[in-house]
């Protein structure tokens, strides 16, 4: 039987399954101008929204004033920003400006997730998986991606497919990873079409649709992944 590899970069030219745990966050670069003093000005009176703003304008800077862009977002977070939480998270898991800590970026991210900010449940999920210096905790992780994934965050609907269709934690069931690949899909995780198209190719728990197939790959390809135009190309049919 062929095997499935979860792989976060595409490597061969043969059709597999993987599993999007990439994280990014984009920020629109501001001017440091008398607008951003005013801010500075509302954020010592606790404004959050304020701090994040002036925190991005010091992490866009060049060079970037990590030091001053982690006490704000410190502060925004402790205001209860939920995505200055998870800005900082991000910063302390990646070792960006900052000492690398995952139990820091694990507890800014607990935080978030607890204000409903979808995006930090899957990467709570994924910190989880990894498990630090201990055995993964699995229940943690499917917990933490079906809660993003009702929340609407796409890498949360496609690894969460991902979780049944490997039976990671649960019990293998395909009815589910197709339904959360094509959820992920739909919120356009490009991955969970990819996966979603492997699945009807190959009638995996599902009636063999090549048609369907093939639009699913179409997407992915139109999303950058690069196997899924290698599949598409190989089906030809359509």
């Amino acid at each position: 039987m062929e095997k499935l590899f979860y792989i976060l970069i595409i490597a061969f030219s043969h059709t597999v399954l993987y599993a999007q745990s990439d994280l990014m966050i984009i920020s629109k670069p501001e001017k440091t101008t008398a607008e951003n003093i005013k801010k500075e000005a509302l954020c010592n009176e606790e404004n959050a929204t304020a701090c994040h703003e002036d925190a991005l304008v010091f992490l866009n800077q060049k060079p970037i004033n990590y030091k001053k862009a982690t006490e704000l977002l410190a502060a925004a977070c402790d205001s209860k920003h939920s995505l200055s939480c998870l800005k900082l998270g991000t910063m302390y898991e990646g070792h960006q400006g900052v000492k690398q800590d995952l139990i820091e970026a694990y507890v800014l991210y607990d935080r978030a997730c607890e204000d409903d900010l979808f995006e930090a449940c899957s990467n709570l999920a994924r910190l989880n998986k990894k498990g630090f210096d201990i055995k993964p905790d699995l229940s943690k992780t499917l917990y933490f991606y079906k809660k993003a994934c009702e929340g609407d965050d796409a890498k949360g609907c496609t690894n969460l497919g991902f979780m049944y269709y490997k039976a990671e934690g649960v019990k293998k069931n395909l009815s589910l990873a197709e339904k959360y690949f094509v959820k992920g899909c739909e919120l356009d995780n490009y991955t969970g079409c990819f996966n979603a198209g492997y699945i009807y190719e190959n009638g995996e728990g599902v009636k063999r649709d090549l048609l369907k197939a093939a639009n699913l790959y179409r997407k992915a390809c139109n999303g950058k992944i690069k196997e899924a135009c290698l599949a598409h190309e190989k089906m030809r049919l359509f």
